[in-house]
């Protein structure tokens, strides 16, 4: 579906590195660590992590090159971060879940984030469509993504190594 050339090892590596994690910092404080714990002291945490994922999905509607595909693997992956945070008890796991995500699509894999083009040390060729490949949207613009994040998630709730998902 896509074929990844060799580019190069820039700067810009170092950039992304520190853009993304400064990016996946404050988005996981406030969407994770602020409005999910809100939430949570009102409602029951499974309505807490619909409604905090609802408004990081929202976060990214006017990116560049939207996508309702994409929306909705946000909306997926804030599930995914939010049951992950409420399990771990702390914002940190879902900070890093959402940097190395971020990191390894755009300046590692090339991959636009978000809508936000990157440049990467591999450059990617899609060969198929923009529904497969996410097209200018990145990754998280492919509907092949969409299965993984629900065994993702899946995954998150039915490992013991976690502490219990409440709905209280």
């Amino acid at each position: 579906i896509i074929t990844l050339s060799f580019s190069d090892i820039s700067a810009h590596l170092g950039f992304g590195f520190g853009f993304y994690l400064l990016v996946s910092v404050t988005e996981e404080i406030v969407i994770r660590g602020y409005v999910l714990n809100n939430l949570r002291e009102k409602l029951r945490d499974d309505y807490s992590v619909i409604i905090s994922s609802l408004i990081f999905s929202c976060l990214h509607i006017f990116n560049d090159n939207f996508s309702w595909i994409g929306f909705s693997n946000i909306f997926l992956s804030g599930v995914l971060l939010g049951i992950f945070c409420i399990k771990q008890n702390t914002v940190s796991g879902s900070v890093g879940l959402h940097w190395s995500w971020n990191f390894i699509q755009g300046p590692i894999l090339g991959f636009n984030v978000s809508g936000h083009i990157d440049k990467g040390v591999f450059g990617v060729n899609p060969l198929a469509s923009n529904m497969f490949t996410g097209g200018n949207f990145g990754a998280e613009g492919s509907i092949l993504l969409t299965p993984i994040i629900l065994i993702s998630i899946f995954l998150v709730v039915r490992i013991r190594y976690f502490t219990k998902f409440q709905n209280s």
